[in-house]
């Protein structure tokens, strides 16, 4: 009797030799993810993983709840398609994914033991990376590897065209950097009026170069100003130090490389949305006192060869302190996460880094003249209004469009889509009108 119950256990637990293409499909997808940063092909994996599962749970009789994880990892899974995040995304799917492969593992291994050792494997798994996560220390060794080298050290040949607008587009050009994920597209107008120098937002752990490359940069480009933009190594393999670092180094090159161009590098404006607005608000304030700029560790405007003409802010994070703070508790909470990430700190907020890393702290009576807009739901408007205040009192030109109440609600960075929202393109045209009025 014992052994006939012995072989059904074992019957039941086994898995069906069709799934058995799992096994060339999942590295495959893994590799894909890493290599081409995308969580498209993580949820894939996910997917695969998660259905294999659930088929050999329903051919083993599970219960419902039992399967119930099952589902769970599949919707992972096709988030995962839809949202084609970056790294941290990866690492939060990464739990369901372990999930699964730990039950998937154990119904090959045909154990007996399966609740005992699925507990201890999502204890590990929790200890592994979860808390380092939750913590704000550094990520897995193994995933920090993986990601430098399979990911960040991938640089796409250049490309120079012209296109059927007059513009001409040089797009994943290498520019000089101690640090990975080093590329910049420039994007010359036929009218050459002038530059807009765009540092992405995102967090310090999301985003890139191509962020705003459709509607925004074109709004711009229809106008007659070159864009430039480049994308810059991101949390939580590098702190947000190196990121500033590198920021300089991408400007620096813009500078150098801009006669060669046929740009004036006199008629330079520098634009950042979000975390963006803090990498490029700090880049103004050094640009204006060596002595920031030794601080920061980034050129001043004699190392560029010419200062900046003004400053533009969407959405900015100017006080870093009060990055989890905003007036909805879901973004908060994720831009608090996004900020333990990029100081490696879990009390960043009250760390003097913040405040060093601060626009609003480093802001002086040089500071390039400046347009400040902001939405008014889950956004920095209070950052955006205090250090509105601080620059007038040290007599700073500022020019503000923050979204009042009585318009509507206007997420965070509402602003970069001007083609989509009417509130959006009158903001351009404010922001246009800025800096027309600063470069004539």
């Amino acid at each position: 009797m014992k052994k006939t119950d012995t072989s059904t256990v074992k019957k039941r637990l086994s898995l069906p030799p069709a799934l058995l293409f799992l096994l060339p499909a999942l590295p495959l997808c893994a590799c894909a993810a890493v290599f081409f940063h995308r969580a498209v092909w993580f949820g894939a994996a996910l997917l695969l993983l998660a259905g294999a599962d659930l088929v050999s749970g329903i051919l083993r009789r599970e219960s419902v709840p039992r399967l119930l994880p099952c589902c769970g990892s599949i919707a992972a899974g096709v988030c995962a398609l839809f949202l084609r995040a970056y790294f941290p995304m990866l690492l939060l799917f990464s739990l369901a994914f372990v999930f699964s492969a730990v039950r998937l593992l154990l119904a090959v291994g045909q154990t007996q033991k399966r609740r005992r050792c699925r507990l201890a494997a999502a204890g590990l798994f929790v200890f592994v990376f979860a808390l380092p996560l939750l913590l704000g220390w550094d990520p897995d060794p193994l995933f920090r590897f993986v990601m430098q080298k399979g990911v960040m050290e991938h640089v796409p040949a250049p490309a120079d065209t012209v296109r059927e607008d007059g513009v001409r587009a040089i797009v994943d050009l290498e520019y000089p950097s101690a640090y990975p994920n080093n590329t910049m597209s420039v994007f010359l107008a036929p009218e050459n009026r002038g530059t807009v120098f765009y540092v992405h937002g995102g967090g310090f752990v999301l985003g890139d170069k191509n962020t705003a490359l459709n509607s925004y940069f074109g709004s711009w480009l229809r106008a007659g100003y070159n864009v430039a933009a480049f994308d810059y190594a991101l949390a939580p393999q590098f702190r947000v130090e190196k990121q500033l670092v590198q920021c300089g180094e991408a400007l620096r090159f813009f500078m150098e490389r801009a006669a060669d161009w046929g740009v004036d590098k006199n008629r330079v404006v520098l634009v950042g949305e979000s975390a963006g607005g803090c990498l490029s608000g700090l880049l103004a304030a050094a640009g204006v006192s060596p002595e920031t700029a030794k601080d920061l560790g980034v050129p001043t405007a004699e190392e560029y060869g010419a200062p900046v003409r003004g400053w533009i802010s969407i959405g900015g994070l100017v006080d870093v302190p009060h990055f989890g703070d905003t007036n909805d508790d879901l973004v908060s909470w994720a831009f608090n996460l996004m900020g333990v990430c990029g100081f490696h700190d879990p009390a960043y907020a009250s760390s003097e880094t913040a405040r060093r890393f601060s626009v609003l702290s480093q802001a002086t009576a040089a500071f390039p003249p400046s347009y400040i807009s902001d939405g008014n739901r889950g956004t920095f408007t209070n950052q955006g209004e205090a250090l509105t205040q601080k620059l007038r009192s040290l007599g700073v030109r500022v020019e503000t469009n923050f979204v009042p109440p009585e318009a509507g609600e206007r997420p965070h960075v509402y602003e970069m889509s001007p083609h989509a929202d009417p509130l959006a393109a009158d903001n351009f045209e404010k922001t246009l009108a800025f800096v027309q009025e600063i470069m004539p």
